[in-house]
């Protein structure tokens, strides 16, 4: 009986000259510092905005790639505030 391993959603493609990997996943890049993760991605509503985690980036990709609009409790642009 063979298991195989399902691939991570994305693949490090190296890293910034401060140290911070860099991951790429459908055309977009990941930047991650272990703490802090960056989306760079022209076009997302998230593009250079940091949050997350990597998996969690990989699915806002997919989800704007896929859809054309970001997962639900996510909005964009933000709600019109009272006054």
């Amino acid at each position: 009986m063979s298991i195989e391993a399902t691939p991570p959603p994305f693949r490090v493609v190296g890293t910034t000259e401060h140290g911070w990997t860099i991951y790429e996943h459908r055309g977009a890049r990941i930047l991650s510092s272990g703490v802090h993760n960056r989306l760079e991605m022209p076009g997302h509503p998230y593009d250079g905005k940091n949050f997350g985690n990597p998996e969690h980036c990989a699915m806002l990709i997919d989800h704007w790639l896929d859809h054309g609009k970001l997962p639900k409790p996510y909005v964009w642009p933000g709600p019109k505030k009272k006054r």
